[in-house]
């Protein structure tokens, strides 16, 4: 392995909630940005973002016309080494109170879901949609029963029409998610139908690289997904000598400036 790729702490953010309002009416039309920050390169990262032309809207469907007001505006800091494994944290003004539901994960990969693909199926598959989540879980967990604030929603459609492409290939929302190396990447999708809702599971054992396939049966559907597993890159050192990250190639040489940024006099 490159010496620069490391299982290292990570946090998992689940979900962004709004949690109650004030002088204020459901459903609420927002957009702006709501972006994280990591001490690995201190780059922005949206988790968030809607430019005022492409809204969206809360908890109901409709368009209510009302004057822009700065709903919230804050900066939140958390330390993933203190409190509690799974946190909820808030923020809040006078207009509304916003709930982050974060867990940290010691010794973590990234695991890149590279595609859901119906490989075989009666009917057109997914008709009325569905819903496609995971979690990172501690192994040997063999339900589904985690609570939803920690399950992270890689796609949600009720318009069966967008869920598949034609060659049967589901693209998700959001690919990317962290697993604990220790633990199990459980990965679930769910069919609904009128006669009842058809669910499936699938885990998954963490690994430091490659790849890894499992199959979820879904009444007459079968279902292939596919997950890249890679380890972290330790600090922004190796991107700014190369620009990128080869996890098969030699350590790359770094720029005297960075050198002497560091401080050190023998690399």
């Amino acid at each position: 392995m490159p010496w620069y790729a490391v299982n290292r702490l990570s946090l998992q953010i689940y979900s962004i909630k709004i949690a109650e309002i004030t002088d204020l009416e459901w459903p609420l039309v927002i957009y702006g940005i709501i972006a994280a920050r990591d001490t690995v390169d201190s780059c922005r990262n949206p988790l968030f973002l809607c430019p005022r032309d492409e809204w969206q809207c809360i908890t109901q469907q409709g368009r209510t016309d009302s004057e822009d007001r700065v709903f919230i505006s804050d900066i939140l800091s958390h330390d993933a080494n203190a409190g509690d494994r799974f946190s909820t944290l808030n923020v809040s003004n006078h207009f509304c109170k916003m709930e982050l539901c974060v867990e940290r994960f010691k010794g973590s990969v990234q695991a890149t879901i590279l595609d859901v693909h119906v490989v075989e199926h009666g009917s057109p598959p997914f008709p009325h949609g569905g819903r496609v989540v995971c979690s990172s879980l501690p192994r040997g967990v063999h339900e589904v029963n985690w609570p939803s604030s920690r399950q992270i929603v890689l796609l949600h459609s009720v318009d069966g029409r967008r869920f598949t492409s034609e060659h049967g290939y589901i693209d998700l929302q959001r690919n990317v998610v962290s697993a604990e190396l220790r633990g199990e990447l459980i990965v679930c999708i769910k069919a609904y139908s009128p006669c009842g809702d058809i669910c499936g599971d699938v885990h998954f054992t963490p690994k430091k690289c490659n790849f890894s396939k499992e199959r979820i049966v879904l009444g007459d559907m079968e279902v292939e997904v596919t997950v890249a597993w890679s380890l972290m890159v330790d600090d922004d050192v190796t991107i700014q000598a190369s620009g990128h990250v080869d996890p098969f190639g030699m350590c790359p040489p770094l720029r005297p400036s960075l050198l002497k940024e560091m401080d050190w006099s023998i690399y």
